[in-house]
């Protein structure tokens, strides 16, 4: 039996599955994901050597929570580790794209969420170059109703003039 009670019996609880995770990653080059910790310099603070030390600074994990590191470019240590939830991670990743308009940093999907314009626009007028703040953030255009006349007056039995009516537009968009 461990002196913590966290990994006796054949049952492991996930507070113990997480700092055992966490410490493979980190300290054996043969694990899968080595590459991205240990071997990128990510290391274990040496009071998280000790479970009943980690436990004592984490507490234990909610339901629904894995352990996050704050700031992915720094260790394991109480100051920079979290529980988290799944949408907690994901807007903590180095993929994230982050905005910075008006002194306001924000990830490019808290804006798309606070604007209503899809993360999708907002990406491609980043991609494109666009840093005019207003024009980086400007609602979509809706539909030119041309457009959707067209479409109603099309001959829905004649797929190929509706796709005709369809590429027209998107050229004449593209002016």
């Amino acid at each position: 039996m461990t002196a913590h009670g966290h990994a006796c019996g054949g049952t492991i609880s996930a507070e113990y599955r997480s700092w055992r995770k966490m410490r493979e990653r980190c300290l054996n080059p043969r694990n899968s994901n080595y590459e991205y910790y240990g071997g990128r310099g990510i290391s274990v603070c040496e009071r998280w050597n000790n479970f009943s030390c980690f436990l004592a600074d984490m507490g234990p994990r909610p339901a629904g929570h894995t352990l996050d590191r704050i700031d992915g470019n720094k260790g394991y240590e109480p100051s920079n580790c979290r529980w988290a939830t799944k949408v907690e991670q994901a807007r903590n990743t180095s993929q994230n794209v982050w905005i910075e308009l008006n002194g306001e940093r924000r990830l490019l999907i808290d804006w798309s969420e606070r604007l209503g314009i899809s993360r999708q626009a907002i990406y491609h007028r980043v991609s494109r170059g666009v840093t005019d703040a207003a024009k980086l953030l400007a609602p979509m255009r809706k539909a030119r109703s041309r457009n959707i006349a067209k479409l109603e007056k099309a001959d829905l039995e004649k797929p190929a003039d509706v796709l005709s009516t369809l590429t027209d537009d998107a050229e004449d968009f593209q002016r």
